[in-house]
């Protein structure tokens, strides 16, 4: 396999002719800067992708209409931001991963769910960081 931080493109993976690309992409979101060194490390160029970016800031729909008007052929996002979309037909091919790290739930003082433990009989389970408690 390549070397992602410098050595050459998979033989097998690399394009025959340059391919021309618009991703729409938040630039902001720290969750994707692995995209901004992907660009920076000249990766998308190693398999002969001419990618441009379309900064959407931090709003889904502005994301989605980008898509959806073609000012963008793809886009990086959050992927469970999508289903209303998808739900409401919304025509796209979706190849993701998603994580929970960047997704909360905010309780008042006074919720049952406000400490560590768990209340009895309760049915959701927690995610931060890789580790599901």
């Amino acid at each position: 396999m390549a070397d992602m931080a410098g050595g050459d493109a998979h033989p097998a993976l690399r394009l025959p002719q340059p391919y021309k690309i618009k991703l729409a992409i938040n630039k902001s979101a720290v969750c994707l800067a692995p995209v901004a060194v992907a660009e920076q490390q000249k990766i998308f160029s190693k398999y002969n992708l001419d990618v441009e970016f379309v900064n959407f800031g931090n709003s889904t729909d502005v994301l989605l209409e980008a898509i959806a008007t073609g000012k963008a052929d793809a886009g990086v996002g959050m992927a469970l931001r999508w289903l209303k979309a998808l739900e409401q037909g919304f025509d796209v091919k979706l190849t993701a991963g998603t994580h929970g790290g960047c997704l909360n739930l905010l309780t008042a003082k006074d919720s049952p769910f406000g400490g560590l433990g768990e209340p009895e009989g309760a049915n959701h389970r927690r995610h931060r960081h890789g580790r599901t408690r």
